[in-house]
């Protein structure tokens, strides 16, 4: 009775009284996850490992929620007999993955900035560089006209 009230109010059942506790300490892992996302086939979800990271993976890639509340839930029921230490390299590890991620996207984002729109503005640059200059070469020379050959010797009164 204890077990159908607490399943009918969204609330886990007491683990220390179920008999299935002592066979698989991952069970109330599993009721857990069948409680707070029933859509979760029970038969492909007892094949997976028997690991918080391996239960928090299948079960994010079959519901819309978000990974740190599936690893509380997995976590919370998951066997506390592993080692202090591997529970600190577990969490190390999931801390690594997302600072990795930041800054791979950070430096993807720099790197796009760094060879697309410094390339784009120096080539303008040089084009409208190269094109004032030829305004500006043409225009000192049509202002300045010297005289052709034909013209100085013509002004020279030689033959005058």
């Amino acid at each position: 009775m204890s077990t159908q009230a607490a399943t009918s109010n969204n609330r886990l059942p007491d683990t220390s009284s179920t008999p299935q506790s002592t066979t698989d300490p991952w069970e109330p892992v599993f009721t857990a996850i069948n409680i707070r996302w029933p859509q979760i086939n029970q038969d492909e979800l007892k094949q997976c490992d028997r690991s918080v990271d391996e239960l928090t993976e299948f079960v994010a890639a079959r519901v819309d929620t978000q990974r740190d509340e599936i690893d509380s839930v997995v976590s919370e029921f998951a066997p506390t007999d592993e080692s202090p230490l591997r529970s600190f390299v577990d969490q190390a590890h999931r801390a690594g993955e997302q600072v990795s991620n930041s800054v791979h996207s950070a430096v993807e984002r720099v790197q796009y900035e760094i060879d697309e729109l410094p390339v784009k503005t120096s080539l303008t640059n040089l084009a409208i560089g190269f094109g004032l200059g030829v305004l500006a070469t043409t225009l000192y020379f049509n202002s300045r006209r010297q005289p052709t050959t034909w013209q100085q010797i013509r002004s020279n009164r030689l033959f005058q």
